[in-house]
C-alpha cells in the first residue's frame, strides 16, 4: 500500500515527550509543554504524549491533596487545553480532583477543550484509586491508558482490550532501580501478549528527592519486537509514525537508541540525580571536603561530570597530596582550610576539648556552603553508613552504593566516558574496598542522622530505621 492510498484515519503521528519535569514548577513544566506542542505542530503531529504527572512533577506526597496546588494544576490544564485549538492534541499527566476524590490523572486536551480524563487504578500514596477505565476515542481509533503501576498487573490492560482499545499507551514516572529494568520490559511484553495490542510506553526522566527517573521510553509491537527505544537518563522529544493495518496498529518509524548496561546505568543515574538536585534546588554548585577520603574524591569526579569544573569547589582540611592532585586533574577550585584556630577557640568554650578533626571539617564545610550558596556533599558508601560513619554535609549521592560497588564504578569510569559527562576521560581513582557487612546495632543513632541521598536499588535505605536506638539487649562481640 503506497502512502497516497493510506486513509488519514489509518495514520497517527505521535510525539513522545520524554521530559524532565520539576516538582511543583507548574508554570515551568507547562512552558516546556508549550514548546513541545509548538514543535509538534510544525511536524504535523496528531498527538503529543507526556509522562505521568508531567505537569506537577513527582512524587507529590502531601502536595497531591493540597487544595491550592490542585487548583493551580487545574487552572494550568485549562489554559493548555485552550491552546490546542490548533495543532496536535495533548495527553498530560496531573493530579486531578473529581467528585470529592483526588486522582493521578491523564487528561486529553484537544480542539480547545479537556476532552476526557482517565485515572490511575493502582493504589498510590496521596491519591484515591480510580475506576477500571475504558478506552479514549481519538481520531477514529480507541486508545487505552495504563498509568504508572497500572502497567504492572494484567487487569487494567485486559479491561481496556475487552472494551475496544486498539492501542495501549503507558505514561510513567518510574525511577531507576537495578532490579526494575527487566521487570518493566517483562510487564510490557506480558501486556502485549495478553491483549494482542501494541504498546507505547512514555517514561519521565530526571532526579527528584532520592529518585532518578530513567526515561527509556519504548514501543513494542504485537510481534514482540521493539519498534522504538529512547535513551536512558536523557531528555528526548521525537515523533513516531503509526499505521493501521488489518491486524491492527503498527509503529513504522521511530528512534532507536543504544542502551546502558547495569553499572553504566548506575553511574548515569548518579550523574543526573546530582545535577538535578543542584539545579532544581537552586544551588550555585557543590562544595566538598577532598580530605575526607577516597569516597569524597569519587564524589568530586562525579560532581564535575554532572556540573562542570566551574560549579565544584573543593576544601582541603588536612595535608592531602592526593586531594590536591585530584583537584588539579579535575580543574576545580580549592580552598585550604585552617581548622587549628577554630579548634583553639572551641577549647576555651564551656565543655571544650570535644571538637575532633572530623567535626571541625564539617563546620568549615557547612560554612563554605552557606557562604557560596552551594550544596554541601556528604559522600559515604552504604558500607560506611552501616558501620556508623556519619559524613558532614547535606546530600549523599553515594548512599545506596556498597564499598565494592563504588570501587567497581570508579574502575568503570576510568574506561568509559558517560553521555553528557563534563569531566576528563581516563581518570583513574583507586578506591580501597571494605567488605560489605550487615548494619551494626550500635551504629543505629548515627545512621538515622545521615543526610539524604540517591537510591539505585530497591534495598532499604541505609538511613532507614532498622534497630531500636535504646535497648537493653546487647549482642556478643
Amino acid at each position: 500500500m503506497t502512502d497516497s492510498l493510506i486513509a488519514p484515519e489509518d495514520r497517527l503521528r505521535i510525539v513522545v515527550a520524554q521530559i524532565n519535569p520539576a516538582l511543583g514548577d507548574i508554570a515551568g513544566n507547562a512552558a516546556r509543554m508549550r514548546a513541545v506542542h509548538a514543535e509538534a505542530a510544525r511536524q504535523e503531529a496528531d498527538l503529543v504524549v507526556f509522562p505521568e504527572l508531567s505537569l506537577s512533577g513527582a512524587p507529590l506526597l502531601a502536595l497531591a491533596r493540597d487544595p491550592a496546588f490542585l487548583a493551580a494544576c487545574r487552572a494550568e490544564v485549562e489554559v493548555l487545553a485552550r491552546e490546542t485549538q490548533t495543532g496536535p492534541a495533548l495527553l498530560v499527566g496531573a493530579p486531578w480532583a473529581d467528585g470529592g476524590r483526588i486522582h493521578n490523572a491523564m487528561l486529553l486536551l484537544e480542539a480547545g477543550q479537556i476532552r476526557t480524563a482517565r485515572f490511575k487504578v493502582a493504589p498510590e500514596a496521596g491519591f484515591d484509586a480510580g475506576p477500571m477505565p475504558g478506552p479514549i476515542p481519538f481520531r477514529d481509533t480507541r486508545i487505552g491508558l495504563a498509568i504508572g503501576a497500572d502497567l504492572d498487573a494484567a487487569d487494567v490492560c485486559e479491561c481496556l482490550s475487552e472494551t475496544g482499545a486498539e492501542l495501549l499507551i503507558a505514561p510513567l514516572a518510574r525511577p531507576h532501580a537495578r532490579e526494575d529494568r527487566d521487570a518493566r520490559l517483562s510487564a510490557v511484553v506480558a501486556r502485549v501478549v495478553e491483549t494482542g495490542l501494541p504498546l507505547l510506553l512514555v517514561n519521565a526522566v530526571g532526579g527528584q528527592e532520592d529518585r532518578v527517573c530513567d526515561g527509556g521510553s519504548l514501543a513494542l509491537g504485537t510481534d514482540r519486537r521493539l519498534a522504538m527505544q529512547f535513551p536512558l537518563f536523557l531528555e528526548r522529544v521525537r515523533i513516531s509514525e503509526w499505521q493501521r493495518f488489518e491486524t491492527g496498529w503498527r509503529c513504522l518509524a521511530a528512534p532507536a537508541a543504544e542502551g546502558l548496561d547495569g553499572p553504566q546505568a548506575d553511574y548515569a543515574a548518579l550523574l543526573l540525580g546530582l545535577r538535578d538536585r543542584v539545579r532544581k534546588g537552586g544551588f550555585s554548585g557543590v562544595v566538598l571536603d577532598l580530605s575526607a577520603g577516597p569516597e569524597a574524591r569519587f564524589a568530586a569526579l562525579l560532581a564535575v561530570d554532572a556540573l562542570g569544573a566551574g560549579a565544584v569547589h573543593g576544601l582541603l582540611s588536612a595535608p592531602d597530596d592526593d586531594g590536591a592532585a585530584l583537584a588539579e586533574a579535575l580543574g576545580i577550585a580549592v580552598t585550604v582550610t585552617h581548622p587549628a584556630p577554630l579548634a583553639a577557640a572551641l577549647e576555651q568554650a564551656p565543655f571544650g576539648g570535644m571538637a575532633d578533626a572530623a567535626a571541625l571539617a564539617g563546620l568549615l564545610l557547612e560554612g563554605a556552603a552557606r557562604a557560596t550558596g552551594a550544596l554541601a556533599l556528604a559522600p559515604a558508601s552504604r558500607t560506611a553508613l552501616f558501620a556508623g560513619h556519619l559524613p558532614a554535609g547535606a546530600f549523599n549521592p553515594l548512599a545506596d552504593l556498597t564499598s565494592p560497588e563504588l570501587a567497581a564504578l570508579a574502575d568503570l569510569r576510568a574506561r568509559w566516558m558517560p553521555p553528557e559527562a563534563k569531566g576528563p576521560a581516563g581518570l583513574v581513582l583507586a578506591l580501597p574496598t571494605r567488605p560489605d557487612a550487615d548494619p551494626l546495632p550500635q551504629a543505629e543513632a548515627a545512621r538515622r542522622r545521615a543526610p539524604p541521598g540517591l537510591r539505585l536499588t530497591g534495598r532499604v535505605p541505609a538511613g532507614a530505621p532498622l534497630f531500636p536506638i535504646t535497648t537493653q539487649f546487647k549482642t556478643e562481640g
